[in-house]
This record gives structure tokens, sequence and C-alpha cells, in this order.
């Protein structure tokens, strides 16, 4: 891992056409051109510093390698819960060498420099992850496209 980078993603802008081919093929339904364009779009507004919504990315130059998010709020189902980490994802031939533990505790060191006590995620398939990384679970609940997921919280 010693030549991945980890940076904010507004320092790194030149990958949001690769976070949004793989954001799409991972998490849309809709994998047309206007979906990839809806999802770019949505990634160009996290592009912050200072505050959530904001993306972290692992790379090797102009490489996108993973990333991880923080998310307002991540479940329509839940919108009195925030902050929300999200949109964790490492590239298929990475997978397996800590790079998205590494983005997550960036993203909890991060959550916690900008005054963050707690923060969540849903998951349907990674709660073990989650689990051995100190994360509590919440409940069960249904996402937004009416798959079960459980609420994973953490304090910092």
């Amino acid at each position: 891992m010693n030549t991945i980078k980890f940076n904010n993603l507004a320092d790194c802008k030149y990958l949001v056409d690769q976070i949004a081919r793989y954001w799409q093929a991972e998490w849309s339904s809709d994998k047309s051109a206007s979906g990839f364009e809806k999802q770019k779009q949505s990634i160009l507004k996290k592009l912050n510093r200072d505050r959530a919504p904001l993306i972290l990315v692992a790379h090797r130059g102009d490489e996108f390698i993973g990333s991880a998010a923080l998310f307002l709020n991540d479940l329509e189902a839940r919108p009195d819960l925030s902050f929300w980490m999200g949109g964790i994802f490492t590239v298929p031939q990475y997978r397996g060498q800590g790079i998205a533990k590494a983005l997550i505790e960036k993203i909890e060191s991060k959550s916690k420099e900008l005054g963050y006590n707690k923060i969540y995620l849903h998951t349907e398939s990674a709660a073990g992850l989650y689990a051995s990384l100190g994360w509590q679970k919440l409940c069960d609940t249904i996402t937004d496209q009416g798959e079960k997921t459980e609420i994973y919280y953490k304090n910092l």
C-alpha cells in the first residue's frame, strides 16, 4: 500500500468520472449514459473538504482504487440519523489489501475532526467487517430500493 495515496476527492477531481463509473456499476439500477451523468453530478456535489458531504479516495496517480464518503443522510427511512459513512468501495483487483479498512478509519478520523460525535452506516453484506472495526448494530431496516439492510453506528 506504500504507493497508494489517500486524499479528499476535492483535491483529485480528475478521478470523478472513474468513481462515477464504479459507483454506477456497483449501486445504481440505471446503467444508461444518463444514469452515469446523474451519478457524476451527485458526486460533484460532494467535493467539500470541511463538512459533509465529502468523499475520500485511495488512488495511485490517476488510477482510482477506492472510496469512502461522509453523507448528511443515506436512508430516506431514517432522516432522524446523521451523519452517515457510505460509498465504501475498492476496485476488485485491490480488494483484500486493507484499503477499505484504511478508508473507513480515515472517514472516522475526518468525522471526529469535523466535530461529529457519532456516525452511521447501513450494509446488506459487510456487517462482519464493520463489527470487527468497533461498529455496533442499531437496527434492521429497508433501503430506499426496498432491500433489507442493517444500520450500524460508531461513537467517535
